[in-house]
């Protein structure tokens, strides 16, 4: 009976050994897996920080995407009304532009007539004034003084 206890004591501590081994194998597995646990919530935070990064700037660029295109439309409904104003606008300024190419002959001629017509009237104020001086001279009692003297008319 000694023997076989001692057989199975053997296989027993053989297999404690063996679990022994294991436990030791697990172990070190655990250790790895925590450390590898340890660089998955290393990275998990990264990736957070990246996405809340991400969805900060995603925000901001559909903002500048939502504003771009507020401006556009803004640019389209003024080239619109811009376009709608020429259409109403063009055929009276096509007929303005028209009228004035041919009342610039017309116009030059006045300005010329105009400039002629002040030349004579200057020619003909000076012939006055010369005429004037004659007739003073000719009036009896004149004393050269314009118009004479209040005492040189009484006599």
């Amino acid at each position: 009976v000694g023997l076989r206890q001692t057989a199975e004591l053997s296989k027993a501590l053989q297999h404690a050994e063996r679990l022994e081994k294991e436990v030791e194998e697990l172990r070190g597995k655990e250790k790895m897996y925590e450390g590898m646990q340890e660089m998955v919530r290393l990275q998990e935070a990264q990736l957070r920080e990246k996405t809340t990064r991400w969805e900060e700037e995603k925000e901001t660029l559909e903002e500048q995407l939502l504003e771009s295109n507020i401006r556009r439309v803004k640019v389209e409904e003024e080239l619109d009304n811009f376009r709608h104003w020429q259409e109403v606008h063009l055929p009276d300024l096509q007929q303005r532009a028209e009228r004035l190419k041919e009342l610039e002959p017309e116009y030059d001629d006045l300005l010329h007539e105009l400039t002629t017509s002040k030349i004579r009237l200057a020619e003909m104020d000076e012939a006055n004034c010369v005429l004037a001086q004659e007739l003073r001279k000719l009036r009896p009692g004149h004393t050269g003084v314009l118009g004479g003297s209040k005492s040189a008319k009484k006599t």
